[in-house]
């Protein structure tokens, strides 16, 4: 993100389906295993990583309470993340 270079992020999504019709990334146990702090907009999101991945990267994830709602790509959705995120960073 431009507003904090000093992180590194990177970004996946907890549906297959969605993200093969998107052309995004779907979560994988390296960026599971790689990140410091797993940051969630729902928690049926940190339910499908525990589905997944079972409760190895509990510790890592918070949920947003974000409803996910928005689409892809959303101004509105990269505004109220902006506003989250900065309790993280």
């Amino acid at each position: 993100m431009e507003h904090y270079p000093q992180h590194e992020y990177d970004a996946a999504g907890t549906n297959q389906k969605i993200c093969f019709q998107l052309g995004t990334q779907y979560i994988n146990a390296q960026q599971l295993a790689a990140a410091d702090l797993i940051l969630v907009m729902e928690s049926k999101h940190k339910a499908e990583i525990q589905r997944l991945f079972g409760s190895m990267y509990n510790s890592k994830i918070s949920v947003l309470q974000i409803k996910d709602v928005y689409k892809y790509g959303s101004q509105n959705l990269k505004e109220i993340l902006q506003e989250k995120l900065a309790a993280y960073l």
